[in-house]
């Protein structure tokens, strides 16, 4: 009875550590027989079929056996080890169901202890080894993305998916490591790039450097080849033996027509006063026919001088008149001058308003690219009714018409294909154009330049006080008499002359050819004195009624008509040999 109830007790200590319950129905049989107490027989067969599952690693079935063993013999050390170490193992298995590899490593290390060579059938410490060294090589591709070693994560990602292909976590980070490669491939590639491209550069720029340097080498041996021939040539200049000059540029610039250094010294002589006049003149011919370099003569925009304008009195006084008259009379125009000179009596100043005016006369090479603009096609927005009716009428069957009212053609101007005044001398003034024509240019101009200036034909008062200026002078230069040197009039030179050619005669402002060379169509209507800016004479309305203001002398016109105040009327549409005009600008409003 004593033993009886020392196996209950035990049986009560087990089931407290909460064994399985046996499942097998064996196991149950076995179970049913506890409390009564086995043979020795059956005790022996109870224990060989405990050893024989243990051994046999069948833990579901060795594990009541045991229990059945303790049960019948207490003191069955054996038995109760085994038992115990099956419950250990048991919570092994429970560590690794809750994935705590540490905590699974370190129950089996205490199984091995317990029992060396304790065998381990459910493969426990190979999965708790297998999380160790995913978790290692897990924290070692953390690291290496912290670094940003992207390489690295990868290598021991793949290490880790190689052995664990399903581990989630891995393959997030993975994906993230690619991308990051991707991008790293892609900066490589674009640095590989710019690299290239940094090299080409430098390559280059290397070549061009090694260019520069042999050009800048043409360039000096050029420079001192061209210097062998221009220096002489400046040395004459220098010693004012400009027609040997001209004759030695000259034959340069019918070996290069485009060098322009050789053509800017011929034009330094056309408005250079110590040269004479002949020289100055055969050195316009010449820079005329390979491109005239002055500002404003061949090409737009035009030169313009600037004048502040202020109280001005145009025309002359009574006492003016009578001393024009009185000094003609010793030459016996005093009959001319009284009849040519009587509009001009004034007894009136005027305000004159700020202005431009232009240095230089238009040219024909300035009015050629006009008519190349298509400027005489009546649909032009240049002219105006009344242009478009002159350009419409049929002068052969118009009665009533001059010479100088009549035109052959209303495509360019009379006189174009004149050899001394036409298109063939391209920095000569343009002439035999009328009012129509002048009034036209003058809005193309504006419409072709577009500079926020209008350009129109200046007014009477406007030329006459640019002319004159404050201190009314009788001459554009002051009171000296005109002569071949200052003015090209009379005849002397035969025809026109290109345009600043008497620099001697020039405004003090530097305003050329205002004495003499061609009379200049003004944008008013001629009438007495006193002149009045609001009377309508600078309207230029319903112009075909009117008579308009020319200014500054011809080239066919005696000395006597060359004074500043002297004025000219012509009707719109007359076109002379020695009538051209000159560019006003005002600021566009």
């Amino acid at each position: 009875q004593d033993i009886q109830a020392e196996l209950q007790q035990i049986s009560t200590a087990l089931r407290k550590l909460q064994l399985p319950t046996p499942s097998t129905p064996q196991a149950q049989d076995q179970t049913k027989l506890a409390p009564t107490t086995p043979s020795i027989s059956d005790l022996r067969n109870l224990r060989q079929r405990a050893r024989a599952a243990y051994f046999a690693q069948r833990w579901a079935e060795a594990e009541p056996l045991l229990q059945q063993v303790i049960a019948a013999d207490a003191t069955d050390s054996e038995a109760r080890t085994r038992l115990q170490l099956l419950i250990a193992y048991r919570e092994v298995g429970e560590l690794r169901d809750i994935g705590d590899r540490e905590a699974v490593l370190g129950a089996l290390d205490d199984l091995a202890r317990q029992q060396p060579g304790f065998a381990d059938p459910y493969k426990y410490r190979i999965w708790a080894e297998a999380q160790q060294r995913r978790d290692t090589y897990y924290e070692q591709a953390l690291a290496a993305c912290e670094r940003n070693d992207w390489t690295a994560a990868q290598a021991a990602l793949d290490v880790l998916l190689a052995e664990q292909p399903q581990d989630t976590d891995a393959k997030v980070l993975l994906q993230r490591v690619h991308d990051e490669l991707a991008d790293q491939q892609r900066s490589a590639e674009a640095e590989a790039i710019r690299q290239l491209a940094e090299q080409e550069r430098q390559r280059k720029a290397a070549e061009a450097a090694v260019q520069k340097q042999a050009e800048e080498e043409r360039r000096r041996k050029a420079a001192e080849a061209r210097a062998r021939v221009i220096d002489p040539i400046k040395e004459t200049l220098n010693k004012q033996a400009y027609t040997a000059a001209l004759g030695q540029l000259s034959a340069l610039l019918k070996t290069n027509p485009k060098d322009r250094e050789v053509a800017k010294l011929v034009a330094n002589l056309i408005e250079n006063p110590a040269v004479t006049i002949k020289e100055r003149l055969n050195a316009a011919n010449l820079v005329g026919q390979y491109g005239d370099p002055r500002s404003g003569v061949v090409s737009f925009p035009p030169t313009m001088v600037m004048f502040t304008g202020g109280k001005f009195h145009i025309g002359n006084t009574e006492a003016e008149y009578q001393e024009i008259i009185a000094e003609e009379q010793r030459v016996n125009l005093d009959k001319e001058a009284w009849n040519w000179y009587q509009h001009t009596i004034s007894t009136q100043s005027v305000m004159v308003q700020p202005f431009e005016l232009a240095r230089y006369l238009v040219t024909n090479a300035q009015w050629a690219q006009f008519m190349s603009a298509s400027g005489y096609q009546p649909y032009q927005s240049w002219w105006d009714a009344a242009g478009q009716a002159w350009l419409a009428r049929d002068d052969s069957k118009t009665p009533g018409l001059s010479a100088g009212q009549k035109r052959d053609r209303k495509d360019q101007p009379s006189f174009w294909n004149d050899a001394r005044l036409g298109k063939s001398q391209p920095n000569y003034p343009v002439v035999g154009i009328n009012w129509y024509e002048a009034n036209a240019f003058c809005i193309w101009l504006t419409k072709h330049l577009n500079d926020n200036f209008i350009y129109l034909l200046p007014s009477e008062l406007e030329w006459e006080y640019a002319a004159r200026g404050s201190d009314r002078r009788i001459y554009a230069w002051g009171k000296h008499s005109p002569d071949g040197e200052r003015a090209n009039f009379n005849q002397t030179y035969l025809s026109t002359t290109a345009v600043g050619c008497f620099p001697s005669g020039a405004t003090p402002a530097g305003l050329l050819d205002m004495t003499g060379t061609v009379w200049e169509w003004t944008r008013s209507e001629f009438r007495e004195y006193p002149y009045n800016v609001r009377d309508g004479r600078e309207s230029g309305q319903n112009p075909s009624e009117k008579r308009f203001a020319l200014r500054g002398g011809g080239w066919l016109n005696p000395l006597f008509r060359l004074r500043a105040s002297s004025r000219l009327s012509l009707v719109p549409d007359s076109r002379l040999n020695s009538v051209g005009l000159r560019l006003a600008r005002h600021p566009r409003q």
